[in-house]
């Protein structure tokens, strides 16, 4: 939640971030004091799946990394019934679709549970979301810039990881090659309102 501290440095007039752990949300209380914040930013206890706002709260909803913790319909539902009409909600997320991080994922069990392995962002989950957004606009990252890693603490990562940045730029155009990046920003906007909240 530190990005609702950010938005609000940019100069946004409320704030308004949410986590389920009454810890996470007591450490960015804190860290919105001293960041000279506090007036602008308020954090809540909630759950994603069941938002307590009213129907067409916000103009502009951000998340990073939350996603493949939810029931994707259930907290699609509720960010769609909480923006507002003209309102729009920027999200990043890694992918599950590249097998060499795939592999990574599942060898390294202790960094994640395994329910977020299983429900990694991918294509499926854009239909999911097709169905409480009218308009999902994406753009990837991070698929030759990958092999930079391994020289991150060496003179060399800067010049290489430049130049596979510049071939990122070539092969994320690829439809079918850019859903093997590692990232995924995307825009959702034009929120479907449904009547009432998916069922329990």
């Amino acid at each position: 939640m530190a990005e609702s501290i950010h938005v609000a440095k940019l100069g946004a007039r409320r704030v308004v971030g949410i986590d389920i752990s009454p810890v996470s949300i007591e450490n960015c209380r804190q860290l919105a004091k001293r960041e000279g914040v506090a007036d602008r930013v308020e954090f809540k206890v909630m759950d994603a799946e069941a938002l307590e706002f009213p129907d067409d709260t916000f103009d502009f909803i951000m998340e990073y990394g939350v996603l493949h913790h939810l029931d994707l319909d259930r907290g699609m539902a509720e960010l769609a019934r909480v923006l507002k009409p003209d309102g729009c909600m920027v999200c990043t997320e890694t992918l599950a679709h590249n097998a060499l991080i795939h592999a990574y994922r599942l060898l390294t069990p202790k960094l994640r549970t395994a329910w977020e392995v299983q429900h990694i962002i991918g294509r499926k989950s854009f239909a999911i979301m097709e169905k409480h957004f009218g308009s999902i606009d994406r753009h990837f990252f991070h698929l030759a810039t990958l092999a930079a890693v391994p020289l991150r603490n060496t003179p060399l990562f800067s010049p290489f990881l430049e130049a596979m940045r510049a071939l990122d730029r070539v092969l994320l155009r690829i439809p079918g090659l850019r859903w093997q990046a590692w990232q995924v920003l995307f825009k959702l906007s034009n929120p479907r309102k449904h009547s009432g909240r998916p069922a329990v």
